[in-house]
């Protein structure tokens, strides 16, 4: 029988999925930022913006966890070292302001 907890990276994938599909249609979240009677005007973030922070911090945790842990083959390591670079070049290309 197989340890539960090897199954945690397709648990946060499949999660992370349906929560994508959940969240396909344009919202936002609304902030208000200043505390007081004259408040500022509050502060839309869409969720995709949030989405992405949110599924590139739990690839990002489990594909440091990988590399940093030792007790993992190399396909696996290869994998989290992929993983992490496809990440690192998602945040770092240009904005598409830029091109």
């Amino acid at each position: 029988m197989t340890h539960l907890l090897d199954y945690w990276p397709w648990a946060i994938i499949v999660i992370g999925l349906l929560l994508l599909l959940y969240f396909s249609r344009p919202r936002y979240f609304q902030f208000d930022i200043s505390p007081g009677e004259h408040a500022s005007a509050p502060v839309f973030i869409p969720v995709s913006a949030i989405m992405s922070v949110v599924v590139s911090l739990a690839v990002l945790g489990s594909s440091l966890f990988i590399i940093l842990s030792g007790g993992y083959e190399p396909d696996a390591q290869k994998w989290a070292f992929g993983s992490v670079g496809t990440i690192l070049g998602f945040w770092l290309k240009p904005s598409k302001k830029e091109t």
